[in-house]
């Protein structure tokens, strides 16, 4: 009789727990302080929109690391309202396992785990790539942008051109400035400039 019991309620706990996770809901409600929440858009930002122009920066092979390129002078405002000109400098491949950079108050960090947070429970995402998969599909595109005059040491970053969805980005000239404007629709206001024929941006 003992052992019937025990039996009935080890099934009941495990109908229990089948209506329980059933019950389950798909999503989580988090609460969120302002701070987590800015930290989030001005990481999110910065992914998105931190730019350079193509040539100002160089890749130093033997220590993998972006330097400023001194010999850079700048590009002609015919080639600065093309937005293959323009790179995003989060696109440069790092290994993730390298520890990254955090605020000092932990902001970036509690952003970062709202993220992991808000992704559980999704479709599982696709293998994540090496840094040389990274790099061999940018090196591809940009030598598809780029043709004759690709050159590794300054194409190793992703053009804002190859950015989906068509039309997020817009470039335009202002010669009461001189300025070229490049926005990106996506973060309304968000606003990088260059000076064409010199390094100002």
């Amino acid at each position: 009789n003992e052992e019937n019991e025990d039996a009935e309620d080890a099934e009941e706990e495990d109908d229990e727990e089948l209506k329980r996770l059933k019950n389950k809901p798909k999503y989580q409600i988090l609460k969120l302080t302002e701070a987590v929440g800015v930290a989030h858009f001005v990481v999110a930002h910065d992914l998105a929109c931190r730019l350079t122009v193509r040539g100002a920066y160089v890749l130093n092979e033997k220590t993998n690391q972006i330097v400023r390129n001194r010999t850079f002078e700048g590009i002609d405002v015919a080639q600065a309202l093309k937005l293959r000109s323009f790179a995003k400098i989060s696109s440069f491949p790092v290994d993730s396992a390298a520890p990254a950079a955090t605020s000092s108050d932990g902001d970036v960090e509690a952003a970062a785990k709202v993220d992991d947070e808000v992704a559980e429970g999704q479709a599982a995402a696709p293998a994540e790539l090496t840094v040389e998969e990274r790099k061999a599909i940018i090196s591809a595109n940009n030598r598809k942008w780029f043709g004759p005059s690709y050159s590794y040491t300054t194409d190793f970053l992703q053009v804002v051109s190859e950015d989906q969805p068509n039309g997020v980005w817009v470039v335009k000239y202002d010669a009461s400035l001189p300025a070229v404007s490049v926005q990106n629709l996506y973060f309304n206001g968000s606003l990088f400039f260059y000076v064409p024929e010199t390094a100002t941006f």
